[in-house]
């Protein structure tokens, strides 16, 4: 590539035509860089993510560490070492917790569906025997029924046989 000094290396002017000058300012927001068309945000103690080189100086905090915005050139283009928009301190530490947090109470939610789809399963299934009970006692009932009607049926043969030999 292109060989530039290294004065003009993130000096918030695009001196190559790929951007790949300026991979921690967004003077070349517009270029894709082959090599880095997204600016990296650490963000130590928390996940590292890319994002858009053209939000590096913006004078908003992306990246949790303050990393976007360090270095930026204020309206005397002079450097700062954090943006007015960024916090002195790293606020990884505390995104992680909060994201930690969440995922806490998004875990004891799932564990409480989970033991009420236990207490379905375990209801269902007494349901279910109760129901086979039931019906094993519906069946002995027809059958025990059925053993009346045909002692019954019996009895009336006889009675009648009975009755006829008697006329």
């Amino acid at each position: 590539g292109q060989s530039i000094p290294r004065a003009q290396l993130n000096d918030d002017f695009c001196d190559c035509a790929d951007g790949s000058d300026e991979p921690g300012t967004s003077a070349c927001a517009g270029v894709q860089s082959i090599d880095s068309p997204m600016f990296l945000c650490e963000n130590a103690g928390f996940e590292s993510v890319r994002i858009f080189s053209s939000r590096v100086h913006d004078g908003i905090c992306d990246c949790c560490d303050g990393a976007d915005e360090r270095g930026r050139h204020t309206h005397t283009h002079t450097h700062t070492n954090s943006a007015p928009a960024c916090s002195s301190h790293n606020r990884c530490k505390q995104f992680a917790q909060e994201h930690l947090k969440k995922d806490r109470e998004k875990l004891a939610q799932l564990e409480a569906g989970l033991k009420k789809r236990r207490e379905y399963e375990k209801n269902a299934k007494s349901s279910r025997l109760v129901n086979q009970l039931q019906h094993k006692h519906t069946l002995a009932d027809v059958a025990t029924r059925k053993y009346i009607l045909q002692q019954l049926k019996q009895e009336l043969r006889l009675e009648r046989s009975r009755r006829s030999v008697r006329k």
